[in-house]
């Protein structure tokens, strides 16, 4: 891509490393054939640590930046309730539509580290939102099933707090809809089904 081509082509010497990953464990029960209720668990990391890095512009205007760190952990809980549409007759593929209500909260610090003192922004975040997520789920064994989905995000609500070098504090508020693909929170999962009550007892007189 040029743009980010270009964007690249500006940054020399540059020294660092990035870590993120994430955990997001749910449990769900169906209360009719293919329709289940549940809720969801999130935990986010991301880590950012740059040594030296430098921005030039033009070839008389360049600038350098050292010791940078930023760090944020995120956690959010969700209910949802998805629906599941089977292909045809197959019990191995389906499609499903996910409708999620989703509240979070997350800090993250960005700062710099001098031999004198340690400079940056503190922020409190906080998060709710609305979202259709779509999806395909297939099914490896009975009870075993791989997932892809994606973000679908109706209506969202964000709040920041941010203090910075522990002085100054501002404050941000924003919401809006947006019904657009977000082909960055593309997921990929495994899903365990646990037969219960009367399944369970239709399974065990099968054996």
């Amino acid at each position: 891509d040029l743009g980010f081509s270009t964007l690249f082509g500006m940054v020399n010497n540059m020294h660092g490393n990035i870590v993120t990953g994430g955990v997001s464990p749910h449990v769900s029960y169906f209360i009719i054939d293919n329709l289940s209720v549940g809720g969801r668990f999130n935990f986010d990391r991301t880590k950012l640590d740059v040594g030296n890095a430098s921005l030039s512009l033009t070839p008389d205007m360049s600038f350098g930046v050292n010791d940078f760190h930023y760090l944020k952990d995120a956690y959010s809980g969700a209910l949802f309730a998805r629906y599941f549409i089977p292909f045809g007759s197959s019990k191995r593929f389906a499609m499903f539509t996910e409708l999620r209500a989703t509240g979070g909260y997350a800090q993250s610090e960005t700062y710099r580290l001098t031999e004198l003192d340690k400079n940056g922004t503190y922020q409190d975040i906080y998060d709710f939102e609305i979202g259709i997520i779509p999806g395909i789920t297939a099914f490896v064994t009975n009870e075993v099933a791989l997932e892809v989905s994606v973000g679908l995000v109706g209506l969202d609500y964000q709040k920041i707090v941010q203090h910075t070098n522990n002085v100054g504090t501002s404050v941000m508020e924003r919401s809006g809809a947006n019904f657009k693909v977000n082909l960055l929170q593309i997921s990929l999962g495994i899903s365990c089904y646990l037969p219960t009550g009367g399944q369970r007892a239709k399974k065990d007189s099968k054996k």
